[in-house]
Order: structure tokens, then sequence, then C-alpha cells
């Protein structure tokens, strides 16, 4: 459903704001700086729409919903940005080779420094929330933080989760900029100095 491509919202994802994709998929539309619109308003546009509907009915017999509209925004998103044919994927699949002696090499130091405290799981992150620039100071020395900055205490109101993030996948991460908790970085070099 391309009304909603450009929908993804760093921020809320990563502040903790969107706990489901599903959340994520409502948010921008009613965000008065992203969509500025209403649930309902978009309902009725793509209800209007009759290639909409026909799709819609195809795939839900109660046709354009607002449930509907969110579940196939979330299926699409899930569907698109998910990679399992990544090299690290299949070298956890068991196959030693898929991973160059280099990569291996980075593998072994991603652990050995700690790395994996924070990225860990199958998309190495994505599991936890942790306050941007655990190990060296972010906010004050590389960037000055705005009202969208909050992180997780947008959400939660508490002083403790002020500017604490989702920590990110690093899984296929070469192939999915922007980076950073609000997609402000474009190269991966960038991101990891």
């Amino acid at each position: 459903l391309s009304v909603f491509n450009a929908a993804f919202n760093f921020r809320q994802f990563w502040d903790g704001r969107a706990v489901t994709l599903e959340d994520q998929a409502l948010l921008p539309i009613a965000t008065d700086f992203e969509m500025a619109n209403t649930l309902e308003a978009v309902r009725e546009f793509l209800g209007g729409d009759s290639e909409y509907t026909t799709k819609f009915q195809d795939v839900y017999p109660d046709g354009v919903t607002i449930a509907n509209m969110v579940d196939a925004l979330a299926h699409y998103q899930r569907s698109t940005f998910i990679r399992l044919d990544t090299p690290f994927q299949c070298y956890l699949g068991g196959e030693q080779d898929a991973l160059t002696e280099q990569a291996q090499q980075g593998l072994r130091r991603f652990t050995e420094v700690g790395c994996s405290h924070c990225h860990n799981g199958i998309n190495l992150g994505g599991n936890s929330y942790q306050k941007l620039g655990a190990l060296s100071a972010y906010y004050g020395v590389a960037e000055t933080a705005d009202i969208h900055d909050a992180g997780l205490a947008a959400r939660t109101g508490r002083q403790g989760d002020l500017h604490v993030f989702r920590v990110p996948g690093l899984h296929g991460v070469a192939t999915t900029p922007p980076y950073l908790h609000d997609g402000s970085v474009t190269s991966l070099e960038d991101t990891v100095k």
C-alpha cells in the first residue's frame, strides 16, 4: 500500500512509544509533525478508492477498516524489511564459509569487546533499551538534544528513561541506512564512529 511507504518514524520506534509494529503503523498517521491526519480520514480515503477497496476485499472479508489498514502496513513492513539471506544469517544456519575470515574476526571482536551484551539475539539487537551514549557522552558532546530526543521518557514520563532508546538490530545493517534513533546519519562508518 504505497500511501504508507513513507510512514516509518525512527524516533517513535526507537524511543519505545511504538511498542509493537502495529503501534508504529498507527502513530505516523496521526502525529502532527508527520502525516497530521486521522485514522478515520485515511480509512475514508482508502475506502473511496476502487482499487484499494478491491485489494482490501481480496485479503480482508470486511474490507477497508482501521484494523485492516494497520494489519496491512505491519505485514508490509515485516515482509519488506526482514532479511533472511545475509551472510551472517547463513553463517548462523551452519554455513561456515558464509562469512569471510575478516568478518569472522570482526564477529569475534564484537563479542570480546562486549557489543553482544546489548546487540544480541537473531537480529543482534532490538530486544532491549539502553541510554544513548552509554559508553561515551552523546548529548552535549556530539549532539544537542531537542524535545524529540527524550527517548523512552516520552512514553514513561520517568527522568531515568531520558535518552533511553531501543537497541537497534545490526542484522543486515549495511543495507538499511539511515542510522541512529532519528535516522540522522546516512553512513554506517560515521555511525560506528
